[in-house]
């Protein structure tokens, strides 16, 4: 939406560009950048607009007042500001700019002590930029984001992206039909996402569990209440049909050095969406950082990487159909005995390998009760073990939908792999689409097999660009390394009963296969087999490493 000519320069003390869909933030303070990211959760409306909320004072106007009124109100509090003498924090500090830049130049620039970028943090904003950038951002290990949520805001939109090569090609049509179609089956899903739950959960039963201060209320709120989560609910199904090139925004913040890198890497991407988005940060990022953003230029090296070495690693392979799994790829078996050395080492001041020969003598008990005197303080909020379980490794393959790899992909202190999209691999349902008409069954495979057959025709011209029609339930695999410490960190998060299903049931995957390794993580001395993970759990001797939830709730407000 334009803005006035008062609004445009009131903008412009926060942020770089009042119409690129890329821009740099500005004299915001870190606390109200949250605030102001946060609302990407649910809310799609552009950064922007919500700064222009606070000046206006739009988020706290008097009720009692009419229309009109509140209308003069906004104008005169934005006259105000702007006719206030207030001074951003950077244009006081402009008179040493210039000795801080040249002293950047000397030593970043001439002798290259990228330390100094490391410091020097910059939040960005991306608006409706497809899921593909948003999973690119991802991969940035400093990068930290909030992005759009699939299950608050309702991602029907018809601005979603046009590939410029595609549209440029014989398959055009194609490609527009098939978003369209998924489009479509997202609506669909929606809406029968809705009547199933309003039939498993009915208004009154509903009503029945909510807290006494929430039943006094009005009619009015106890109604949009329960809408609102049954949508929710019907969000978390509807994802599944989502193309990649479904439009999403996020925030982001970043330090000077990862920028610099990003910038150079992603201009030699194969999306031009991603090439565009490159651009458009340095040209933010130039305004803010204009002494730091030195070595931005086309990296041809990475360039290589994600254009996957032109084809010059690929083998005559048949791609098979899977299912959602979690398999363990590498490990150590002797892991216990090395967390408990580290520990002894830490607390003796000893070697590591004298800590070593003193555990090497214990007893499987013995080491047991040391492993449960380590924990045996550890309250709910306590997020992290000990150090000593950040020294074991262990590699970590996730067969899962592109929806919850999405969300397991933010695990950024793992180290990450993922392969390119298709369907190749088959695809996840819904959990509840079992329990739906065959008709609605049916409406879902046939949207995927469509899109499969799509996909199938565009790869051999475009293989990035194909992704776009990818959706969120095409089975892919994500492969990480993850230390003991952020393993039990990523159960623990993504368990929680109000996460999405579908990587819930990633983590208990990943909590059985861990299991079956390393035992002891749960008291156990050997792994129960023929049982249920969930029983497994419950039961389980030591649950202060591990920490799993298995409970479930009804709807999610």
């Amino acid at each position: 939406m334009p803005y006035t000519n008062e609004e445009c320069k009131a903008l412009l003390r926060f942020v770089t560009s009042v119409d690129d869909p890329i821009y740099a933030v500005k004299d915001i303070p870190p606390e109200m950048f949250g605030a102001l990211g946060s609302y990407f959760s649910r809310n799609p409306k552009d950064f922007r607009d919500h700064i222009l909320d606070f000046l206006k004072g739009t988020l706290t106007e008097d009720p009692t007042l009419s229309e009109e009124k509140r209308i003069q109100q906004r104008e005169e509090n934005l006259k105000e500001f702007l006719s206030s003498n207030y001074k951003p924090t950077a244009e006081v500090l402009k008179a040493g700019m210039n000795k801080s830049r040249d002293f950047f130049t000397r030593w970043y620039g001439k002798y290259g002590h990228k330390s100094i970028a490391n410091v020097v943090w910059q939040g960005f904003v991306g608006m409706n930029q497809s899921q593909l950038v948003a999973r690119q951002l991802a991969f940035d290990q400093l990068a930290f984001f909030i992005e759009m949520s699939t299950r608050y805001v309702d991602f029907n939109n018809a601005h979603w992206y046009k590939d410029p090569d595609v549209m440029n090609s014989e398959f055009a049509q194609l490609y527009c039909e098939t978003i369209e179609m998924l489009i479509k089956a997202y609506n669909y899903f929606i809406d029968n996402g809705k009547a199933y739950y309003k039939k498993i959960y009915p208004f009154e039963q509903w009503k029945e569990k909510q807290i006494e201060a929430d039943k006094q209320k009005s009619d009015a709120f106890i109604q949009r209440k329960y809408d609102r989560e049954i949508t929710a609910k019907a969000f978390d199904i509807a994802r599944y049909c989502l193309p990649q090139a479904m439009p999403t925004n996020f925030a982001w913040i970043l330090d000077a050095r990862s920028t610099e890198f990003d910038i150079a890497a992603w201009k030699e991407h194969p999306l031009a969406e991603i090439r565009n988005a490159a651009a458009l940060i340095e040209k933010a990022g130039g305004q803010q950082l204009p002494s730091l953003l030195k070595y931005t230029a086309n990296n041809s090296y990475y360039g290589d990487k994600f254009r996957n070495y032109l084809g010059d690693f690929k083998q005559e392979t048949t791609t098979k159909q899977q299912k959602k799994q979690v398999k363990i790829t590498y490990f150590n078996s002797g892991a216990l005995e090395l967390i408990l050395s580290h520990v002894i080492a830490n607390t003796n001041s000893i070697s590591f390998e004298e800590a070593k020969t003193i555990i090497q003598k214990k007893t499987q008990k013995e080491q047991m009760e040391m492993l449960k005197r380590l924990v045996a303080k550890r309250e709910r909020f306590d997020e992290w073990v000990d150090s000593a379980f950040q020294m074991i490794n262990i590699g970590v393959e996730f067969v899962s939908d592109v929806g919850a790899v999405r969300d397991l992909r933010r695990h950024q202190k793992n180290q990450r792999c993922e392969s390119i999209y298709t369907l190749d691999m088959g695809y996840a349902e819904p959990f509840e689409l079992k329990e739906m008409p065959k008709d609605v069954q049916q409406v879902f495979r046939e949207a995927m097999e469509r899109t499969h057959a799509a996909e199938k025709k565009m790869r051999v011209k475009f293989p990035f660009q194909v992704q776009y029609i990818i959706p969120m339930a095409t089975l892919t695999t994500l492969r990480m390394n993850m230390d003991l410490d952020q393993m039990q960190y990523m159960i623990y998060t993504r368990s929680t009963p109000e996460g999405h299903a579908s990587y819930r049931q990633d983590v208990f995957n990943l909590c059985e296969e861990v299991a079956k390794i390393y035992p002891w993580i749960l008291g156990y001395e050997e792994y129960p087999k023929g049982k249920h993970i969930f029983d497994i759990y419950n039961n389980a001797p030591l649950k202060d490493i591990i920490r799993m939830r298995t409970d479930e709730i009804n709807l999610h407000e």
